[in-house]
């Protein structure tokens, strides 16, 4: 569940949008909309989440061979690997966390 800002900016940053359709039965449901073109390299533009995460970490945008020899040496070698990494996944919450500690010290000044 997004909790902050800073959730918000990390989704419109990946290219999530919100969106609404209508099911069979034409009751309205949420749904998001997303464009993944901005996150991977060109060669994988226009394909799936499952492809994209079997997909070696060079398909990320800004990531080369290099970075995947690299990571390798970590074990990590798909960008689902890389996501699920344990340290990155900290670094993230670390992040995430900062956007309220700052917020918190602001509201106490």
């Amino acid at each position: 569940m997004l909790q902050s800002g800073a959730d918000h900016d990390i989704l419109r940053a990946a290219g999530f949008s919100p969106g609404r359709r209508h099911d069979r039965n034409d009751e309205r449901q949420s749904f998001v909309s997303l464009n993944l073109d901005n996150l991977v390299d060109k060669a994988y533009r226009g394909k799936g989440i499952s492809e994209i995460l079997a997909a070696p970490p060079s398909a990320l945008l800004g990531l080369s061979p290099n970075h995947d020899e690299a990571l390798a040496a970590l074990k990590i070698k798909s960008v689902g690997d890389l996501g699920k990494w344990q340290h990155a996944v900290n670094a993230q919450a670390l992040v995430t966390l900062a956007h309220a500690e700052v917020a918190e010290t602001a509201a106490d000044a």
